[in-house]
């Protein structure tokens, strides 16, 4: 795996599927006894307008997107978790072969391939 082969998979598996599953939420609270609150979120959902309910979805996609982005910047090393702090250090091992994906000097930081793409 490259590391903008992680960053796609990134936006596929975990921004797309979050995006998704926030909109699905919004349309159906699953459950035999559903929290109130999702109800809630879900009934003023139901009620808002066609351009309303894709004004929430630019909103929910703002935020994966803000939260994917803040996350990539910690495993970068550009945003400090604690004072004094170490590096973290992202790779993907496979079959015995491991490879860095984050600090990538060859590739640059994730944050800024998520950003690119």
């Amino acid at each position: 795996m490259t590391t903008e082969t992680f960053i796609d998979v990134v936006k596929e598996v975990v921004r797309n599927a979050s995006v998704n599953s926030v909109e699905t939420l919004l349309h159906h609270v699953p459950g035999r006894s559903p929290d109130k609150h999702l109800v809630a979120l879900s009934t003023w959902h139901t009620a808002l307008s066609d351009s309303d309910k894709h004004m929430v979805t630019q909103v929910i996609e703002q935020a994966v997107d803000d939260a994917l982005f803040g996350f990539l910047c910690v495993l970068d090393g550009v945003r400090v978790v604690e004072s004094n702090s170490g590096d973290f250090e992202l790779r993907y091992r496979r079959k015995g072969e491991s490879v860095l994906l984050s600090p990538n000097e060859e590739v640059g930081y994730l944050h800024d391939l998520y950003n690119a793409k």
